[in-house]
């Protein structure tokens, strides 16, 4: 007997509990997404590199994050994602690096956070040495071009 195939409807319904757990730790709005409906851009990392005087002082921003090419090849590994929004003041970074946690010990191994904003784990980031804090520091999606 063939599988029946999975539609959205079933995908949300199984990954709702998520959207329930990010609201838990505080984030003002959640839902799941079609990985598919995430745009990658090139013109959004370019706000970083001119816009932002962090361009190449710290591990999470470019040019030493994924290129919006790359960045979408990665999200094309994936069916659904978890978009979590939270007001100012609460750390997204904390919430998601949680969620992602969670979500890997759940028998999701590919569970993966992108941040919002600028890395704050460190006053100085030496670029030239591996990250002192890779069990928490992300890209944001800006840097990796996610419109």
């Amino acid at each position: 007997m063939a599988a029946r195939p999975t539609t959205w409807a079933t995908i949300a319904r199984r990954l709702r509990r998520y959207v329930e757990r990010a609201r838990d730790l505080g984030a003002e709005q959640a839902r799941i997404i079609r990985a598919s409906d995430v745009v990658c851009a090139e013109w959004v990392r370019l706000k970083c590199q001119y816009g932002c005087a962090g361009y190449g002082t710290c591990l999470t921003c470019p040019p030493l994050t994924p290129t919006p090419a790359q960045t979408r090849r990665i999200v094309d590994e994936y069916s659904h994602l978890l978009l979590v929004h939270c007001t100012r003041g609460r750390s997204v970074s904390r919430l998601v690096l949680k969620l992602e946690r969670e979500i890997f010990l759940d028998d999701h191994p590919k569970a993966f956070a992108w941040v919002a904003g600028p890395c704050q784990l460190c006053r100085n980031c030496d670029t030239d040495a591996p990250c002192l804090h890779g069990d928490r520091a992300r890209p944001s999606m800006e840097t990796c071009g996610i419109e």
